[in-house]
């Protein structure tokens, strides 16, 4: 059975955008440990071995609002250099994958030491831009334009008085 752990410290994941993307919120654990607390608690829980998808929310990036601009100042993602190297140590020859949420705004000093990065961009209404900007193998791709739709909120159901 394949388990998800979310690291949510600003509380910008949205449970029912998540279940209705068709995520089984009962195989994710959301965790909102305190910023400062976030490196320390990304590693045990890598190091714990028991999920398949690991998810690090290091620039509250909005759930609801894909595009929208940063919530808060962009901080230095200088720590996260040895945190990265860190998490890739603890998930070594496991089939873990760990994904940090980072933001392009962010202060670093040096590109974090990752096999892949994935590049988000908001294209035009409806649109986002993808781009593979680093691999393990050295390719690079291009921005390449996909259809971007939000899935539906369901509506609120009416309540009625007997």
């Amino acid at each position: 059975m394949v388990w998800c752990a979310f690291l949510d410290p600003d509380r910008t994941l949205f449970g029912p955008a998540v279940q209705a993307s068709g995520v089984s919120l009962d195989r994710l654990l959301v965790l909102r440990p305190p910023r400062p607390s976030l490196a320390k608690v990304a590693v045990r829980v890598a190091l714990s071995r028991i999920f398949s998808v690991i998810v690090v929310d290091v620039a509250a990036v909005p759930g609801a609002t894909p595009c929208s601009k940063p919530m808060h100042r962009s901080e230095s993602m200088d720590v996260w250099s040895r945190v990265a190297r860190r998490l890739a140590l603890a998930v070594e020859k496991t089939p873990t994958t760990v994904f940090l949420l980072t933001r392009s705004e962010s202060i670093r000093s040096s590109a974090l030491p990752v096999a892949m990065r994935v590049e988000l961009e908001c294209g035009e209404v409806g649109s986002l831009s993808v781009r593979i900007a680093k691999e393990k193998f050295g390719r690079v791709t291009g921005p390449r334009q996909i259809a971007w739709t939000r899935p539906s909120r369901p509506a609120a159901s009416a309540m009625t008085e007997s």
